[in-house]
């Protein structure tokens, strides 16, 4: 087995959690990417709730590390960092996504590997100290502007809700130049801080998954359990604090291998804010580990990774991601 492919495995489990999408978007993408189970289902039909539509914009960062035993023997570290702020626009039970921005950054060993900045106005994306993408939308080819118009500040896709906020039906709603990001899970991720709040209850539970990068998930079902007001010693009135665990698990095709027995084990808290009736932040530690075989050898990793989500207040101007790219683009 030749060492690049094992190399490329690896960064594969880097950006595992995080937004992945360094690479040049490839001609004739296209499709609607994968989504959670409820994937394909048709929103319900019939009138929905009116009234005008309620926008709240949030920001996910992810900070990953994770150690990878090489078929040879040798062990790599692989760290990795990403952010992504996104808007959910909600209207009745019905709430549409759309993303704004996307940083990632993931190192091999301490070296640069592969970083991109993404939004409607830029892309960026470096291999090593490579710069292989730096366009803005004006000089930007046909294809790639494509991609940035069905990527950003655009709806990609319309998910139906129950009374207390669980995902019944999704439908994804984005061009095909979104292609690159539902691959990466974008859905998934900015769902994933989202579940339901159900009140007058002490605990529930709500399915939920995590991308696994190339359109692969890990799911399974994330357990709440109402705490009370959040710890601190500011206690806004009609903020509650709830605990959130569970495991997700999957597998799948990885180029010409497979990546099998991965295990998300997630712990940690989130806010819901009952006057807003959204939730407000969430910290959640993950414990990752998996095999990827190919033949009759294999890689063994493990590591972890921390989520924290906000809430960004209405008037938060434009930002850049935390993952910024070592060359100058302001």
């Amino acid at each position: 087995m030749k060492r690049v492919y094992w190399i490329g495995v690896v960064l594969l489990l880097g950006v595992a959690i995080g937004c992945g999408g360094s690479d040049v978007p490839k001609a004739g993408q296209s499709g609607q990417g994968a989504g959670p189970q409820q994937a394909g289902a048709a929103l319900a039909s019939g009138p929905q709730e009116a009234g005008p539509a309620e926008e709240r914009q949030y920001r996910v960062t992810i900070q990953s590390t994770c150690t990878a035993q090489m078929p040879d023997g040798q062990k790599n570290l692989i760290d990795s960092d990403a952010s992504f702020r996104y808007t959910w626009r909600f209207r009745g039970r019905e709430a549409e996504l759309l993303l704004h921005e996307i940083g990632d950054r993931t190192r091999l060993n301490g070296q640069p590997m592969v970083e991109s900045n993404r939004s409607r106005d830029r892309f960026h994306a470096r291999r090593g100290e490579q710069v292989v993408v730096d366009a803005t939308f004006d000089t930007a080819d046909e294809q790639l502007r494509e991609v940035l118009r069905d990527s950003f500040d655009c709806p990609l896709c319309k998910v139906a809700l129950d009374e207390e906020g669980r995902e019944v039906a999704r439908s994804i709603t984005a061009g095909p130049g979104a292609q690159m990001v539902l691959d990466d899970g974008i859905i998934a991720n900015a769902r994933l801080f989202h579940g339901p709040f159900a009140p007058g209850k002490k605990r529930w539970e709500s399915p939920a998954e995590i991308s696994m990068g190339q359109g692969r998930f890990a799911r399974g079902t994330l357990r709440y359990e109402l705490l009370g007001q959040p710890a601190g010693n500011v206690k806004p009135p009609g903020q509650v604090a709830v605990k959130v665990s569970g495991e997700l698990t999957g597998g799948g095709e990885v180029g010409a291998g497979r990546r099998d027995s991965v295990t998300y084990r997630l712990a940690g808290t989130q806010v819901y804010d009952k006057d807003l009736g959204r939730w407000r932040s969430g910290r959640f530690d993950v414990a990752m580990s998996s095999q990827i075989a190919a033949g009759e050898q294999k890689i063994v990793a493990t590591g972890t990774t921390k989520i924290e989500m906000d809430l960004l207040p209405e008037e938060t101007p434009e930002v850049q991601t935390a993952a910024r790219p070592s060359t100058s683009l302001d």
